[in-house]
């Protein structure tokens, strides 16, 4: 029987109404699950999925409570099934009425896994000393750390030049964050399971910089220059790190990938569109 964890967001899921539901669930089936630490002090009677790595996941909340789980999770082969407790998500596979039934499929083996890339970076040091920074499913972004202030970008791809340019920024995208931040900088809609990195300059004073497809394998290296003055790098908008004078990004894709459960054959058109009409229509 595949062993389950709860990882929940508790702006989402008030009062973790919905975590306590599931857990009966669980329960009732005699289902051993473990929690993620952050839900740890609402739920001190049981494990801890950092230490018992569970087989499936279950994410309750929104496509950035998937990226932050996927963060933490993905390496152990952890497979993730989102829950969603808002709006329309790309991550997001069930709807909250409907979690009973995928917790009986999953148990009968009923459903596929989709594979997507996640980024790993690193930061290099003037001294050539590197540091693993972290894992990000949607973008690694460097960019200013002040308002009204450009970087200066100089982008190398397997120690090879490729571009340099002033603006407000780089974005280094997986498919699956194509459809974030780096759509919004002008770049491409890339179908989510496809392996392969994708270079998005934001707002350059350059009209020859455009946004570049690069294969997976590939190796991206960013400098910023000494006087950029604030540079920094985010990761999936939720960490990030301040870069110091002579420091470059290493970014390239990890060799393990995040897996989401599926039950159906998932349209990743028809459900962008659907999520272009959701945007339009924000006040």
């Amino acid at each position: 029987m595949q062993s389950f964890g709860l990882y929940a967001n508790p702006l989402k899921d008030k009062d973790f109404i919905h975590t306590r539901h599931i857990m009966r669930i669980l329960k009732e089936k005699n289902i051993n699950f473990c929690i993620d630490g952050q839900l740890a002090e609402e739920f001190p009677e049981f494990p801890c999925c950092e230490v018992e790595k569970p087989g499936v996941m279950l994410v309750l909340g929104g496509d950035g409570t998937m990226l932050s789980a996927a963060r933490k999770y993905a390496q152990a082969g952890t497979l993730f099934l989102g829950i969603n407790l808002g709006r329309l998500g790309f991550l997001l596979e069930t709807e909250y009425r409907e979690v009973e039934q995928a917790i009986d499929a999953i148990l009968e083996g009923d459903f596929s896994v989709e594979e997507r890339c996640i980024l790993e970076t690193k930061i290099r040091k003037g001294d050539g000393r590197e540091f693993l920074t972290g894992l990000a499913l949607n973008d690694a972004v460097i960019s200013r750390r002040q308002v009204m202030r450009l970087v200066d970008v100089h982008i190398s791809i397997n120690e090879q030049y490729s571009d340099n340019f002033v603006g407000d920024g780089v974005i280094i995208s997986t498919p699956t964050g194509s459809t974030g931040y780096s759509l919004s900088a002008g770049g491409p809609v890339i179908s989510p399971t496809l392996d392969l990195m994708l270079i998005t300059p934001v707002c350059p004073h350059r009209l020859s910089s455009k946004s570049m497809v690069i294969s997976a394998k590939d190796r991206v290296e960013i400098r910023t220059s000494a006087d950029a003055d604030g540079a920094m790098l985010t990761l999936d908008g939720q960490m990030s790190a301040e870069l110091e004078e002579n420091d470059s990004v290493l970014v390239g894709t990890a060799d393990f990938k995040a897996k989401f459960i599926r039950f159906k054959k998932r349209d990743f058109y028809t459900m962008f569109k659907e999520k272009l009409s959701e945007w339009n229509s924000l006040k």
